[in-house]
This record gives structure tokens, C-alpha cells and sequence, in this order.
């Protein structure tokens, strides 16, 4: 069964055919030398970063996970599943030394030293597409399930919340259960960065399942959940999601709409109301939005930055 966690062939330090475009005043960012430094021979499903110390980072691939402690100029191997394919990994936020791989259909792990070993903690035979923080409190740790192509009724597609897996690393516990549709997949979660209690998931479905339409908000914490469809169209796919907040307080909540496996035509939608109301944005490169490339600027809460992709020539 193909893997649709999108991957990358190589991890590089720059990346040559991606135009970046920053959501304070829109600008298009110019193009610079690339330099690929590996890992080589597989693709890269994640990567990520150490708060606390940003020479060391992990990378998740078709065979394991690599890591490099000198800002990519050198990766190794870790110990861990060569025959486990990499979907998700999280680095605790003061201690690179704690990290939790999510994989496709193998389940959860933990390390506690920095990769040297792993423990597994559950959700085995789930597809691992994301792992999120709460920025308020980063001791709580979400992780999405589900595989959109799968063909089966009997995948458990969930939100999951824990709060123990940093410390004592105890079992994975279901908190969320979006269905049991095989024809689903919740693809990010974030959470209001002022706010434990709003929680946005989005999530793909193909109109097999009427279970939700693309973008999930609770307003209470997971208790309860509010079911928000942005496009015209019957079937709802929303491929990433991501909160920006200004310097005056104001928060805006931006989606990828479409799925890149099923439409060249992605397009972009932002809420300013808490994701009640939806309105479409017109950026350069319409209908080229990479869903991999959807983030906070890391010093700048209140700017996105979007990578764009052409098939033929770069941007």
C-alpha cells in the first residue's frame, strides 16, 4: 500500500525549486544556491527540529531515522526499525534527548536518550500522519491517524491526547474518534496559541464518509467538535492547516484546500473569525501551493510562509 505522508528524496539545506511566500505583505522570495547534504538513498517522510539545541535534528525516512547534531553538514543512523517506514517525530521542546517517532501501520516510540533506543507505546497498524504540541502547555502531545486510499472500513481514524509521553512515556490513549472510514485521513492539528481549548484538525474526505468535512474545531478542549466545510464542493480536502497571530493580538486561521493526489488546483482559504466564516486568498502561483510547505515563520508568529511547485519548470 502507498504511503501518501508526502516524502522528499534528500534533506537540503536549501531547496532550489520553491518559491516562498511570507503572509505580512505578500512577497516572493528569491531563489539561492542548493546544497544537498543527504542522508542519500531513501525518501524523507519528516524532519524535525530541536528547539533547545537547532544543531540537532532527526529525520524520518522509508527505513528508519537519521539525526545530526551539527545542523545537517553530517547525518547517522540511528537505532532503530530499518523495515519501519518514518511518518512523524517530535523532539521534546528542553530536551533533545526525548523523541517520539510516529510510523505507517508499526505504531508509536519513544527514546529517551536521543535515539540510542525505543520504546514502542501503541497505536499499532494506524498511519501516523501527524504529531502536534500545545503551545500552552507542551507537556500535551496530539497525534492523527488515517490513510485516505486505504481500502477498508476498519481503520480507527482518531485524534489522540496524551500528556505522559514526555515524562513517564505511558500508554496512548484514543481522545478523539472522527470514524471508522476507511476513505479518511486527518493530515494536521494545531492549537490556538493563546488557548488549550481550541483545537483545529484538518482532515480529507473523499465523500465515502459523511463524517466530517474537512476542517474539525473544538471549542472545549477535544470535549466537543464542531465540523467547518470551506470549499463548494461535496467532498472536503483540507491538506494543512496553521494559525497566525499579529503584533496586535490578531490571530488568523489559513487552510490548504484540495489534495494534491487528487487536484492540481490547490487553493488557499483564511478565516479571521476563529474559522466560523472562511474566504478564499488570491497569492501568486494560484493553484501551485505545496501542502508541505505551509508554516509559522519561527521568528515572526504573524507571517506564513507557503512553498509553490510546478511540474515542468521552477517558480
Amino acid at each position: 500500500m502507498k504511503n501518501y505522508v508526502q516524502s522528499f528524496s534528500a534533506i537540503f539545506i536549501f531547496v532550489s525549486i520553491i518559491s516562498l511566500i511570507l503572509f505580512n505583505a505578500i512577497a516572493t522570495a528569491q531563489q539561492t544556491s542548493w546544497v544537498s547534504n543527504g542522508p542519500f538513498g531513501g525518501h524523507i517522510n519528516c524532519v524535525a527540529l530541536s528547539e533547545s539545541n537547532p544543531e540537532i535534528l532527526f529525520a524520518g525516512t522509508d527505513h528508519g531515522i537519521y539525526k545530526t547534531e551539527n545542523g545537517g553538514d553530517h547525518w547517522s543512523k540511528v537505532n532503530f526499525p530499518d523495515h519501519y517506514k518514518v511518518t512523524a517525530i517530535k523532539v521534546h521542546s528542553s530536551n533533545p534527548d526525548i523523541v517520539l517517532a510516529g510510523t505507517y501501520h508499526s505504531g508509536v516510540y519513544r527514546s529517551g536518550n536521543g535515539g540510542q533506543s525505543w520504546k514502542y507505546k501503541g497505536l499499532w497498524d494506524q498511519a501516523i500522519n501527524t504529531m502536534a504540541t500545545d503551545p500552552n502547555n507542551p507537556d500535551v502531545l496530539y497525534f492523527g491517524t488515517g490513510e485516505f486510499l486505504k481500502n477498508s472500513d476498519e481503520e480507527f481514524i482518531a485524534i489522540y491526547k496524551v500528556s505522559d509521553q514526555w515524562t513517564t512515556g505511558g500508554s496512548l490513549k484514543s481522545w478523539a474518534n472522527w470514524n471508522v472510514c476507511g476513505w479518511s485521513q486527518v493530515n494536521k492539528i494545531v492549537v490556538d496559541p493563546d488557548s488549550s481549548n481550541w483545537i483545529y484538525a484538518a482532515g480529507i474526505n473523499s465523500g465515502y464518509c459523511s463524517a466530517f468535512g474537512g476542517v474539525l474545531i473544538s471549542q472545549d478542549g477535544g470535549d466537543t467538535w464542531i465540523d467547518k466545510k470551506i470549499g463548494t464542493s461535496s467532498t472536503d480536502q483540507v491538506s494543512n492547516i496553521a494559525i497566525i497571530k499579529n503584533s496586535q493580538g490578531e490571530k488568523t486561521i489559513f487552510a490548504i484546500f484540495g489534495f494534491v493526489y487528487l487536484t492540481s488546483d490547490l487553493k488557499l482559504f483564511k478565516s479571521s473569525d476563529m474559522g466560523e466564516n472562511w474566504l478564499e486568498v488570491d497569492i501568486p502561483y494560484a493553484g501551485k501551493i505545496n501542502p508541505n510547505i505551509f508554516r509559522v515563520h519561527p521568528q515572526d508568529p504573524g507571517s506564513l510562509i507557503i512553498g509553490s511547485y510546478d511540474d515542468d519548470q521552477p517558480l
